[in-house]
């Protein structure tokens, strides 16, 4: 049009921003834009509602400038620029203004309009807020499957599973029958929830209205039976989606790679190989699971050659591979990794001194937890676990009392698992000294674990009595249990044959 000289029109730019924003083209829909406030047009409220739409593509702060610009210029928005506008708001740190555009829609005549109360339930979603989303959706006058579909999906979001499926109860009371996008919420709601009964029969709602065959449908279910631990049916799923896809494929592997089914997990990914499917770091991941479980180091070190052809540099990636190698007792190969990864993150710090531990080498393992101070990285429960690991397989008493102010300081102190590794590096007599801060729980716990390790003699069979006595009913079962494993453990020295 340009070249032969035909004038452009208000008409003109709403269809070229369209498809520039259906292309995803921000090059040319940023040319586009600049045009139109040289021709003077960007005042013209279809070209700027056009804009707003456009911006909003995957251009979310440009879409809420356009929109602000509109609203200096007095220009009335219509539906669909309140619809895009809202749409751009897509994380939490945009819910501010998602709230302004709200209360613009308010002040307008749009406030009941269908598709923006639609939009408006998906932004409160997107950004966390359940509870005005619920407002905006009890307000409807009219509600539609979208509507339906973004609370149920706005429950699942944000971690409401039981909410989701008690949802789903008064979707049907109200004669809303669930469709594709239900049955994919309540599947992921059910597989979170661990709910087996509930996910099954979303399974065979699926099937008798012939919406198992959809791909999403599949893939979910695959996910569900996969977190349910349910293997029999993965594969029973897996086989009956007609057009698998990366998701499929990689789900699947995912599924079989949690529930220790490792080698099913690496003849799936052979078999997603001659399908050519492109393989992504999260398909190599599980894979990799696969490795640790089977302890395979001749398959690991051809998937890390795979992975080093293929150019999947990702550093959680790279994370596994380190931890592959130490679970195949390969630290040499471990190390190397650990010292090509540019940026270590704590997790790397961690799965290299978890290599250590695991295979014998506490020494090393202690100077790299000392070496994190250093670096300048902030140490977490995992490697603070690991670090006490080392201390105790060393004896390496100052070291760990240490750590052990580190974890009071830090209040990681009243962890289960932290008391078995202060336990197993203190002691039968330092014990004592630490028990006396700790929770209740916490110290019935440490005491059975003393009991059954056969440490702390006739001192710690007294705390545990005077737990019985002190506590409340569940503690005292507890300390009884310690009690019992103890006297099991000293039996003639102190008590005689009874």
């Amino acid at each position: 049009m340009r070249v032969s000289g035909v004038p452009l029109d208000a008409c003109t730019f709403p269809c070229v921003l369209k498809a520039c924003g259906e292309l995803n083209n921000i090059f040319v829909g940023t040319a586009i834009h600049g045009l139109a406030i040289k021709l003077g047009f960007v005042s013209n409220v279809f070209v700027v509602n056009s804009l707003v739409a456009y911006s909003a593509n995957g251009q979310s702060m440009e879409a809420l400038r356009v929109f602000r610009e509109m609203q200096k210029a007095a220009l009335s928005p219509s539906t669909y620029t309140f619809v895009s506008a809202l749409q751009a708001c897509e994380d939490m740190s945009l819910g501010k203004h998602g709230m302004e555009i709200h209360a613009n829609v308010l002040k307008s005549n749009h406030h009941l309009d269908l598709y923006v109360a639609n939009a408006l339930l998906v932004m409160y979603t997107r950004c966390g807020k359940v509870g005005e989303a619920l407002k905006i959706f009890d307000g409807m006058d009219e509600r539609d499957n979208i509507s339906w579909n973004s609370m149920l999906s706005g429950f699942v979001q944000n971690v409401f599973y039981n909410e989701a499926l008690q949802f789903c109860h008064e979707m049907q009371d109200a004669g809303q029958k669930p469709d594709q996008g239900s049955v994919v919420s309540l599947l992921s709601a059910s597989a979170r929830l661990g709910n087996i009964l509930y996910g099954m029969e979303i399974h065979a709602y699926a099937v008798k209205n012939g919406l198992e065959s959809d791909l999403q449908v599949g893939n979910t279910l695959i996910d569900f039976y996969g977190k349910c631990s349910r293997i029999n049916y993965i594969d029973s799923v897996f086989r009956r989606i007609p057009n698998k896809d990366l998701i499929s494929w990689t789900t699947v592997i995912a599924g079989h790679a949690q529930n220790n089914s490792h080698l099913r997990a690496v003849e799936l990914f052979r078999e997603a190989q001659m399908e050519r499917m492109d393989v992504d770091a999260m398909m190599i991941g599980s894979v990799l699971r696969a490795c640790i479980g089977l302890e395979h180091i001749f398959l690991l070190k051809e998937l890390h050659s795979y992975i080093v052809k293929k150019g999947l540099s990702d550093l959680v990636l790279y994370n596994t591979i380190l931890d592959a190698y130490g679970a195949c007792g390969n630290v040499d190969y471990a190390f190397h990794i650990f010292k090509l990864i540019e940026f270590k993150d704590i997790v790397s710090w961690t799965s290299m001194m978890n290599c250590y531990v695991h295979n014998g080498l506490a020494n090393e393992a202690l100077h790299l937890f000392l070496s994190l101070k250093e670096v300048g990285v902030e140490t977490d429960f995992v490697a603070l676990m690991s670090a006490l690991s080392a201390a105790s397989s060393l004896s390496a008493l100052r070291k760990g009392k240490e750590i052990h102010g580190y974890l009071v300081r830090k209040g990681f102190i009243e962890e289960s698992s932290i008391a078995s590794s202060l336990v197993d590096m203190d002691g039968a007599d330092a014990w004592r000294r630490w028990i006396n801060g700790v929770a209740g729980v916490v110290a019935c716990g440490v005491a059975g674990l003393m009991a059954s390790r056969g440490r702390g003699g006739t001192t710690c069979l007294g705390f545990a009595e005077r737990l019985s006595d002190a506590m409340s009913p569940l503690f005292a079962t507890v300390a009884h249990t310690a009690r019992t494993e103890l006297l099991n453990t000293i039996g003639k020295q102190v008590y005689g044959a009874a």
